[in-house]
């Protein structure tokens, strides 16, 4: 199980994709405080953090009380995103069995805990691959399809039914920093999406 704490964008849906194709992912907020992720840390039975060297203290300073190797992740250029790499210790047991099969945990999503404390939430290859097939389907997406995702992708919602819809409709995804209303019309005017999704508090919010 490996968390990734990364902020919102292109290069933490990167590192997501990369670690689940191999290993359980755990998108992690890394907005929360360090005594809020040291606890998911020890709960999840983290082998290892990934996140940036020139952010995220809190998810470090979890990491390290709780002696878990951390992983740097390093962003590509602009003009090459693929061209990033992970920095740092080797994980044993090494993989064996190379990528991941479907019926292995692909993620395991953290419930927002507004009634109790939050529940991890495993969602194996097959689940996900499946619901995202699901979505595509019903949303009549091809390859010709550009999505605007403005949602963090550590909750389900933007994960799945946002990038992972996407990609498995063989399309494209534009991933913002964040959810920004006045900035919204100039991405659909600039970026030219075919669909974007997103909470009934953000459809307000543009309306």
């Amino acid at each position: 199980r490996i968390a990734v704490a990364l902020p919102r964008g292109a290069d933490s849906a990167l590192a997501l994709i990369a670690v689940a194709s191999s290993c359980a992912c755990v998108p992690v907020n890394p907005d929360l405080t360090a005594d809020e992720l040291q606890r998911y840390f020890s709960d999840l039975k983290l082998t290892a953090l990934v996140t940036r060297a020139d952010m995220n203290p809190a998810s470090r300073e979890a990491a390290k009380a709780l002696d878990i190797a951390v992983i740097d992740f390093v962003p590509g250029r602009q003009d090459n995103l693929g061209g990033c790499a992970f920095v740092g210790p080797t994980i044993e047991p090494a993989a064996t069995g190379g990528a991941s099969r479907g019926d292995d945990d692909a993620f395991i999503l953290l419930t927002s805990g507004t009634a109790a404390r939050p529940k991890m939430v495993p969602l194996t290859h097959r689940n996900v691959c499946l619901s995202a097939t699901n979505a595509g389907r019903v949303l009549s997406l091809t390859s010709h399809d550009r999505l605007l995702n403005v949602l963090p992708l550590f909750h389900a919602h933007g994960l799945i039914s946002g990038l992972l819809t996407a990609l498995a409709a063989g399309s494209s995804v534009i991933c913002t920093d964040g959810f920004d209303a006045p900035s919204f019309f100039g991405w659909m005017r600039e970026l030219r999406p075919t669909w974007y999704t997103a909470v009934p508090t953000i459809h307000r919010a543009l309306l």
